[in-house]
């Protein structure tokens, strides 16, 4: 989705995951990625501190 540019698309796929999911690591980076990628930092930050669960991450 991502080299076609289909970011929302993708982005729906990844949310779709999450439903079965929950704070996946690999979909939430996955997620985080997409938002970089689309420039927007604001939701790549909260995917990325979503996947952050402890001190070490």
């Amino acid at each position: 989705m991502v080299t076609k540019k289909q970011y929302a698309r993708g982005e729906a796929m990844l949310n779709e995951i999450l439903m079965d999911f929950p704070e996946d690591k690999e979909t939430l980076l996955n997620l985080a990625n997409l938002y970089l990628i689309s420039r927007n930092v604001p939701m790549a930050k909260n995917a990325f501190q979503r996947i952050a669960t402890s001190p070490k991450d």
